[in-house]
C-alpha cells in the first residue's frame, strides 16, 4: 500500500532520524529561524508530531545579523546509553566573507522536555554537517564536511575521534571521503555499523539538480579505507535528477526501525511546473521517506526507484494520512509559540509579543527594524506546507502611529516577500500591498478589524481583505516564481512561510500593539491517494 510523501512537507531539510523502543524521532535544519532544530516524533513514520526544539535559548543559539540561509545547518540526532545527542553547526556569515563555522553538540536524557537540552559543547575542528558515531568499544567519532574554494569549489568529509565532555579531538583528523564526479562535493556524512562492517553515506553532487546519496563500506573502521558500493546496482542510493514530481534528493539518514525494518529519510524538492518547464519550489526542501533492503552487504533504497509522491511500503505498510488538513491557532495565554510551530527570524533581542493583553489574540509591538534588515524583526513565521490552500488571519491595529505598520505576508527572504499591511497615516489608516521592491497598491480604509485571506496555488498567491463586516475585496495577486527568481543558488536553503509582522517607522519602535486573531491554514496534501 503506498503512502504519501513528503512525510514532513514544507521547509524541513536535512532530516536525521533515530528509533528508540517503539518511538521514532527526527530533526531537521532550521537555518536562520528560531527556536532552532525542530524535533518530531512518530509511531508509524507517517504521522509526525512536533514535540519541541533543541535550541531554545540565547546560550544555545545566538544568531545576530546572520544572512538568509545562514544559521543552523544539517543536525545529526543520535541516541547512546540513555542519552540523546544532537551535533550541528551554526553559520553566522556566508560567502564571500564566510567565517569557517565551528560545530557543537548538545544532549538530554528527556527528548520530550525541550528545556532539558544542555548548553553547547564546542568542537575544536571547523566544518558543517557534523555527525557522531559510537563504535562498539565506546570510542566516539566526529565526521564533518569541509569546503575548499581554490582552485575550484569542492567539499570533502573528515573524521576524528572526539572527547564528548570537552569537544576536543583525540586523534589526528583524516580525510575519509572525496567525490571525483561532477563538482567534487561529498557532504552530510552519516556513519553506522551493521554486521561487523562500517558504512558511510554522504550527500554528493551539491544540493541542486545533481544532488544524490552514495554509500561506502569499510571492514577496518571509521578511518577506512572505504569502498564504494557498486555503481548502477547500489550507488547512487538516490538520484532523482529531473524527475517530474521530486528533485534534488539526497542528504539521507538511515534507521533500523520497529521489527528490524530499515528506512531512509532524505530531503527532496517538489518542482513547480510552468508552461512545460520546471522551476525551484518555493516550499523549499522537504523530508521524504523510503524503504531500505539489505542485499549482499549493501543498502538498497526504494527498490532503486526514484523517490516520488507515492511512497513504496516496506514489509509492514505505513498508514495513509488524509489528503486535506486544517490548522487553527487560538493564541491562548499559555500557548508556547515555538511548540505550536511559530518561528522568529534569528534570536530575538527581547520579547515583543504578548498573549495576555487580549486573550485569543497575538499582540505584536512593532520594533525599530524594518523587514529588509538581517536582524530579529518583530514577526512570527509559520511554514507553508502545501501548494494548494487558504490562509486566514484577522488584524486589529486601532492605534497605529503614522508610518507604523502591521500585517500578514508570504515570506521567502528579506529580498523576496509579499505583504498586506495596515499602516497608520495622518488621516487614519491605509492598506498597503507590497511585493518588494515595488508598492503595488495603497488604499485608505476606515476603522475596524481587517480580515485577510490568502489563497495559494503552485503558481500564485491571491490576497483578499475585508474591513469589519464589509464585503471582501481583491487586493492583489503575486506570482510565486518571483519569490525565487531574485535569489541565487546559494539562497535556496529555506522555504516559504506565512508571516505576521509589526514594524515601527524611522528606526523607532511602536508604542501600541497590533492584534492578530483567528489564524488558520488549511490545504491539500500532495499525491493522488
Amino acid at each position: 500500500m503506498p503512502f504519501r510523501n513528503p512525510i514532513l512537507p514544507g521547509f524541513n531539510p536535512d532530516p536525521s532520524i533515530i528509533c528508540v523502543g517503539s518511538d521514532y524521532f527526527l530533526v531537521t535544519s532550521s537555518f536562520e529561524y528560531f527556536p532552532g532544530i525542530p524535533v518530531y516524533t512518530s509511531k508509524d513514520l507517517i504521522n509526525w508530531r512536533r514535540i519541541g526544539h533543541v535550541l531554545t535559548g540565547p546560550s544555545q543559539l545566538n544568531m545576530r545579523t546572520c544572512p538568509g540561509s545562514g544559521g543552523i545547518y544539517a543536525p545529526t540526532l543520535r541516541y547512546h546509553e540513555g542519552r540523546f545527542y544532537v551535533t550541528v553547526t551554526a553559520v553566522h556569515k556566508r560567502q564571500p566573507d564566510m567565517v569557517p563555522p565551528r560545530g557543537f553538540h548538545v544532549s538530554t536524557n528527556d527528548i520530550f522536555d525541550q528545556s532539558s537540552w544542555s548548553d553547547p559543547v564546542y568542537h575544536d575542528v571547523l566544518g558543517i554537517d557534523q555527525d557522531l558515531f559510537w563504535d562498539d568499544d565506546g570510542t566516539v567519532y566526529l565526521s564533518y564536511a569541509v569546503s575548499e574554494f581554490s582552485p575550484s569549489f569542492h567539499m570533502y568529509t573528515n573524521t576524528c575521534k572526539i572527547d564528548l565532555a570537552t569537544g576536543r579531538r583525540k586523534s589526528p583528523v583524516k580525510t575519509i571521503m572525496t567525490w571525483a564526479h561532477d563538482n567534487h562535493v561529498a557532504e552530510g556524512p552519516h556513519m553506522l555499523k551493521k554486521d561487523g562492517a562500517y558504512y558511510l553515506i554522504t550527500a554528493n553532487g551539491g544540493t541542486e539538480i545533481n544532488h544524490q546519496e552514495w554509500v561506502y563500506r569499510s571492514e577496518h573502521g571509521p578511518f577506512g579505507p572505504w569502498v564504494a558500493g557498486p555503481e548502477g546496482t547500489v550507488n547512487p542510493l538516490v538520484h532523482n535528477g529531473k524527475h517530474r514530481e521530486v528533485q534534488q534528493t539526497g542528504h539521507m539518514d538511515l534507521v533500523e526501525g520497529v521489527g528490524g525494518e530499515w528506512w531512509a529519510v532524505c530531503l527532496g524538492v517538489r518542482p513547480v511546473w510552468r508552461e512545460g518547464e520546471s522551476e525551484l519550489s518555493h516550499l523549499g526542501r522537504e523530508t521524504f521517506l523510503a524503504p531500505v533492503e539489505w542485499k549482499e552487504g549493501w543498502p538498497i533504497v526504494n527498490q532503486r526507484k526514484p523517490i516520488s509522491i507515492l511512497g513504496i511500503g516496506g514489509k509492514s505498510d505505513p498508514p495513509r494520512i488524509s489528503k486535506s488538513f486544517e490548522e487553527k491557532y487560538d493564541f491562548s495565554p499559555g500557548m508556547d509559540m515555538g511548540l505550536a510551530g511559530w518561528y522568529n527570524l534569528r534570536t530575538p533581542l527581547k520579547v515583543e509579543h504578548d498573549l495576555t493583553i487580549r486573550p485569543g489574540s497575538l499582540a505584536l509591538l512593532g520594533g525599530p527594524y524594518g523587514l529588509h534588515v538581517d536582524e530579529s524583526i518583530t514577526a512570527f513565521f509559520q511554514k507553508q506546507t502545501s501548494f494548494e490552500g487558504e490562509y486566514r488571519v484577522s488584524i486589529d491595529y486601532p492605534d497605529a502611529e503614522e508610518g507604523h505598520e502591521a500585517g500578514a505576508m508570504i515570506w521567502w527572504s528579506r529580498g523576496a516577500y509579499v505583504s498586506l499591511g495596515i499602516r497608520g497615516t495622518a488621516e487614519g489608516r491605509e492598506i498597503v500591498f507590497k511585493s518588494e521592491p515595488d508598492i503595488d497598491q495603497i488604499t485608505p480604509i476606515p476603522a475596524g478589524e481587517v480580515h485577510v485571506r490568502i489563497v495559494t496555488t503552485a503558481l500564485h498567491y491571491t490576497f483578499y481583505a475585508a474591513v469589519g463586516s464589509a464585503p471582501e475585496s481583491l487586493i492583489g495577486r503575486f506570482d510565486s516564481g518571483r519569490l525565487i527568481r531574485p535569489t541565487t543558488p546559494p539562497s535556496i536553503m529555506t522555504g516559504t512561510h506565512f508571516g505576521l509582522y509589526a514594524v515601527g517607522a524611522n528606526k523607532i519602535g511602536s508604542m501600541t500593539p497590533a492584534f492578530f486573531s483567528g489564524a488558520s491554514w488549511r490545504g491539500t496534501r500532495a499525491g493522488g491517494i
